[in-house]
């Protein structure tokens, strides 16, 4: 039992991550901060990025709400502030709030 509890606190006491997402993909520049995934058929919006090509191949790596995408050409690497995909909902009357994020963006 000493033994199960002592490795248990060593996983959560650990910085390093559990659960970790590691994903080569191809992005199109869509605005200042956004970029779409046409394979994933995801948008990332980043923060303070500036890779300046409009197609590029690149590293994303999540880790729970945390991330980065790494630009494969220019090395540039950039937070990750958000992942927008596809969801299926209900048919109803929903509650959202909606906020303008960029030029030509609202999330």
């Amino acid at each position: 039992m000493k033994i199960t509890v002592v490795v248990l606190l060593s996983i959560l006491i650990s910085g390093s991550p559990l659960f970790a997402l590691e994903h080569q993909i191809n992005v199109v520049r869509k605005g200042g901060n956004l970029y779409w995934a046409e394979v994933e058929k995801i948008y990332i919006q980043t923060e303070y990025c500036l890779e300046s090509s409009s197609t590029a191949a690149a590293l994303l790596q999540m880790e729970g709400d945390r991330g980065e995408i790494t630009f494969s050409a220019s090395g540039l690497k950039c937070d990750v502030k958000i992942i927008y995909g596809h969801t299926q909902l209900d048919a109803g009357e929903y509650l959202i709030k909606v906020s303008r994020e960029d030029d030509n963006w609202y999330g």
